[in-house]
């Protein structure tokens, strides 16, 4: 004998049962704050170094870059998707530095945040790595090198160009990361074009892939430390050995460590010092708002009054017109009557007899001499 229950019946204790537990216990908030963490992370990097996988185990290099930073861009927008209404979106390290320093992000969060974030770095290589394990074996025949033929490092992390002095790729990451910060900051501003969540998560995925486009030539455009020291630790634990830091003389792992929590803090203070800065304060913009509802609610008062002044104006008006039609049409009616009266006098002196010969009057006459005195 089987027992069937409806589904709501098991759903909604359960549900409610998990619910209670993660909101009054300290284990579930820590576990729902760490796995929301991890997600952001994730998507960006998860997506930007599986684009990059996918074309160079090709044997293709990186034939088509439009396809590589339209994919980091779109890992971009589905981690702000994910996280944005739940903590804020916070996927890159310096992007968290850079807000704690403008106060828009508390200090105390920052350890776990960052710690969170290079986590999920970590473990988005590590899914990579094993999704394209036999490509990558088949590729570099289980030689696992940064740079050259076979090179497979630079899928993971970034690498300078040949040309590109150290001081030059520091500059690059703080040029990079400081525009990052700066359009980040004018997008979630309200006071300014009050993006929604959902357009604020396109529009910054978009800007990471045009970032991309234009600075990657150097250093292959970092601009995350969680995306360039992460996935670095993890090539370095994975088979690449110490070559992905020891990179001109181990002179250059540090500088998409750096760089670009240096450029976040700068393009933030040049967003807030350059406009955010010069809105108004929230209290001078509550006490125009009065005065303006103020004077809004007195104009509408005063047209009220003088309207109501106007038409008690029109219709005194119209009746004191009213009257004086009325006196002018009885002395009207005087004048005609006493004009009629006048005439019948002088009709009957020249003309006839009213009483003993109305019948045989000269109508001809009396009615000329009528019209002559009306």
């Amino acid at each position: 004998m089987h027992l069937h229950l409806p589904t709501t019946a098991v759903r909604k204790p359960v549900k409610a049962s998990l619910k209670k537990f993660s909101s009054n216990t300290n284990l579930g908030k820590k576990v729902r704050r760490r796995n929301d963490l991890r997600l952001r992370v994730d998507g960006s990097t998860l997506f930007g170094d599986a684009a990059f996988a996918q074309t160079v185990l090709e044997g293709r290099g990186v034939s088509d870059v439009f396809a590589v930073v339209f994919a980091w861009g779109v890992g971009v927008m589905m981690g702000l998707a994910t996280s944005m209404g739940v903590s804020g979106g916070h996927i890159n390290p310096a992007v968290t530095t850079a807000f704690a320093s403008l106060g828009k992000f508390p200090w105390r969060k920052v350890p776990h945040y960052l710690a969170a974030q290079h986590l999920g770095g970590f473990l988005a290589s590590a899914v990579v790595y094993f999704t394209y394990i036999d490509a990558l074996n088949w590729f570099d025949g289980g030689n696992r090198t940064i740079v050259g033929e076979t090179g497979t490092g630079y899928i993971w992390a970034t690498y300078p160009k040949e040309y590109v002095s150290i001081p030059n790729c520091f500059l690059d990451q703080i040029v990079g990361t400081g525009i990052l910060m700066f359009t980040v900051v004018a997008v979630i501003d309200q006071r300014n074009v009050k993006f929604p969540l959902w357009g604020a998560a396109i529009a910054i995925g978009f800007m990471i892939a045009a970032l991309a486009m234009c600075f990657g030539a150097n250093c292959m455009a970092a601009l995350n430390p969680a995306r360039d020291f992460a996935t670095r630790v993890f090539t370095a634990v994975a088979g690449w050995g110490s070559a992905p830091f020891s990179v001109r003389n181990y002179n250059y792992w540090w500088i998409g460590v750096v760089g670009p929590h240096l450029g976040a803090i700068i393009g933030g203070w040049l967003y807030y010092l350059g406009v955010e800065l010069h809105w108004p304060d929230e209290d001078e913009e509550a006490t125009d708002k009065e005065l303006k509802e103020l004077l809004d609610r007195d104009k509408q008062t005063n047209g009220s009054v003088t309207k109501k002044k106007r038409e008690d104006s029109c219709l005194t008006t119209l009746a004191i017109i009213d009257s004086q039609k009325h006196i002018r049409a009885e002395f009207y009616s005087l004048f005609l009557t006493t004009k009629i009266f006048l005439c019948i006098l002088v009709v009957n002196n020249h003309s006839f007899d009213i009483e003993d010969n109305f019948m045989a009057c000269n109508k001809k006459k009396c009615f000329k001499s009528l019209l002559q005195l009306i």
